[in-house]
């Protein structure tokens, strides 16, 4: 029980955002297919959805998951990356690059969309596609974490997240797998959230092989973190 209540003290806004899912994904579970889809519509970011309700959807996309699965891949994703940068950066400069790259990387992907409909290259139907999900918000952060790291993990951990997304992009072609190389591309010009808490002013991925074996950044000294906050 201590050892939950200081996750949850140290990183409230990804506990607290996976709580939301999982309400959410409760929700899922219990309401019929019809409704289910009905729902998902209502927060796509789908072309027709922005323009009938940006903001709404811009927000409510990032709260869903398809299932109970992969709520706990995410789960395990979430306190792996996630968690160890916000004690890191605290939960504003958190909430702030994965609030740039949900939001960024759909609008981009959007753009894409409208002038892939205009010359005929995608099928009309895209334009009412469901479309919601965590991804982007995710790989935005995930990459932003690659400036916590020492100077050479960080150049390999780079390297594996950008060839991860771009094999992805050039075996399956959807929409949604060049948002995450879009998500990447705004978390690393999240630069400015990070600088002062490079990895180069710290012992070489310490906390990266901590007794947790996630990307656990907690090796700052408590008075940094908190001038984060």
């Amino acid at each position: 029980m201590t050892a939950a209540w200081r996750v949850v003290r140290s990183a409230p806004l990804t506990v607290g955002y996976l709580l939301v899912l999982s309400a959410t994904t409760a929700l899922l579970s219990s309401a019929s297919v019809r409704s289910d889809d009905r729902l998902l519509f209502a927060f796509s970011t789908n072309l027709s959805e922005l323009a009938r309700a940006p903001a709404r959807v811009l927000v409510g996309s990032a709260f869903w998951t398809s299932g109970w699965g992969q709520f706990a891949l995410w789960s395990v994703l979430f306190l792996g990356v996630l968690a160890p940068v916000e004690r890191r950066l605290g939960w504003r400069r958190t909430l702030l690059a994965f609030g740039a790259a949900h939001v960024g990387a759909t609008l981009v992907v959007a753009a894409g969309l409208e002038v892939a409909l205009s010359v005929g290259a995608v099928a009309p139907t895209v334009a009412f596609a469901q479309d919601v999900g965590v991804s982007y918000g995710f790989f935005g952060v995930a990459a932003m974490a690659g400036y916590l790291l020492a100077p050479r993990v960080r150049i390999c951990y780079l390297v594996v997240l950008v060839v991860y997304l771009a094999l992805a992009v050039l075996l399956s072609h959807t929409f949604t797998d060049f948002g995450h190389l879009t998500a990447v591309a705004i978390g690393l010009a999240c630069y400015p959230l990070a600088r002062g808490f490079l990895g180069d002013s710290y012992p070489p991925f310490r906390a990266f092989l901590s007794r947790s074996g996630t990307l656990d950044f907690d090796t700052a000294n408590a008075s940094t973190e908190g001038s984060a906050k």
